[in-house]
Parts: structure tokens; sequence; C-alpha cells
């Protein structure tokens, strides 16, 4: 069982309580980058409770045996818990935090958290997090620009990518991988946008795999038999030669 890494956006604090701690490896998990090699789980007893505040990216990875949970959402305020609204972010956003910045923008995106939806306050607020670096920012620009919901367009969108990518945010590698394969908003490098897709892969991203599969079958590049997924070599994304390089 996974669960992806994410924030509590809803809650204020979070605790959970392990039911059955002996009884798996792995479990929930703190992510300190957006690089999955950050990860640092938790080790709890049967008598401990781990309390988080909403601004901790966190996710669960049950590498084997099975995980019960008993998980609190707590708001700061009985009217925050009655209106099913997070006031949390607006200060903080307000006073610059990149963080709040991004949770707030996401939330008029989303019209979530008893925040109306608003495109362009949402944008506003996404872009203001990105514009400090904020990697999850960087790529939700880069999604916009692909859908128009922000201006550029596929070269716009290539470029955030390529900033959150390079930070580690496994999506952006894929996408930025697939925008170097097929030549959208970037000049066509297939050797590039196989590293990027291999890069992707090692973090689990699922869709990086199948195309590098597809890659392959077509001969783009060759997988070697019996190199692992995550094998790298020589500080290489990938051991292949690369082929056809302007069809496939």
């Amino acid at each position: 069982m996974a669960v992806p890494s994410h924030y509590d956006r809803l809650a204020y604090i979070t605790a959970v309580a392990s039911l059955n701690p002996t009884d798996f490896d792995g479990g929930l998990y703190l992510q300190r980058s957006p690089r999955a090699e950050s990860r640092e789980y938790f080790r709890t007893g049967s008598r401990d409770m781990i309390f988080h505040q909403y601004d901790l990216n966190h996710g669960v990875d049950v590498i084997d045996g099975s995980r019960y949970s008993a998980v609190f959402w707590i708001t700061d305020t009985i009217h925050s818990c009655q209106a099913d609204v997070a006031p949390w972010y607006r200060a903080p956003a307000e006073a610059g935090s990149a963080d709040a910045q991004d949770a707030l923008g996401r939330l008029y995106l989303s019209n979530a958290e008893g925040v109306p939806r608003d495109q362009e306050r949402g944008m506003r607020w996404v872009q203001a997090a990105a514009e400090q670096g904020h990697s999850p920012a960087e790529h939700t620009m880069g999604i916009a620009c692909q859908y128009g919901d922000a201006a550029g367009g596929a070269e716009a969108a290539a470029s955030w990518f390529a900033r959150a990518a390079a930070a580690g945010i496994a999506s952006s590698q894929y996408e930025i991988g697939v925008a170097y394969v097929n030549g959208d908003g970037v000049k066509m490098d297939r050797r590039q946008g196989i590293e990027w897709l291999w890069l992707a892969m090692q973090q689990g991203h699922a869709q990086a795999k199948a195309d590098l599969r597809a890659l392959a079958d077509a001969g783009v590049f060759e997988w070697t038999d019996g190199q692992s997924d995550g094998e790298a070599e020589g500080g290489a994304a990938v051991r292949a030669e690369q082929r056809n390089k302007d069809e496939v």
C-alpha cells in the first residue's frame, strides 16, 4: 500500500496512531524534499502518536505486511471545523511564505476547504510561489501553461517543468522528458528526454516507465537485457545506444 507524498491541507494538526506497529515494514514517512530519496520513516510503538502540522510533506509506503492506523484531523477552531474552511494559509501567504502561497493558490484552483474557486486569484498565488523557486508551484505553472491557464504556451511550460525537474519533482521530470522526446517547447533531444524519463521512473513514476518501454520497443534506444529499472551507469540516466533521433 502506498500513499504519495502530500499535505493535509484541511487539518491544522493531524494526529496519527499506528494500531499494529510491529506488523509491517515502512509506513508513514516525512519527505524533506521533492526527491523520493529524502524520505524518512517514523518509528512508533503501540503507545505512540504522531502529531504534525498542515505544512508537513508526508506519505505512506508499506513495503511489507499490513498497516492499520487511527487518524484524527484537527482544525484551529470550532468555526473552521463546522464551516469546513482552512484559514491558516492566508496570513503566511501574505507575509511571503512560498509554501503557504502555493497551498492557498491550490485551494482557489480546486474550490476546496471553504475557498470559492477563483482561477485568476489561484494562479496569481501559485505564480508568486513559483517565482520564489517553490518546485511544486513550478510544476503547477507548467501544467497551467500547457492547458492555456497561464501565458507562454509549450515553451513556458517546458521552462517551468525544467526548473521543477531539476529540484526533483518526478512529474516534472516526466513532463520535460516527454517534451524533449517530442520537441514540445524545446529543441528535440531524445537522449536528454530519455534521461529525464529514466529519472522519473527511478522515483516510481509509472507512466515514465511505460513510455520508456514503448520507446525501447520502437527502437529509439536500447534497453539492455538484465538492466534494472533503477540502474544508472557513469552518472548517465540510461545505458543505451540512442537510435532514430528524428523518427519513431
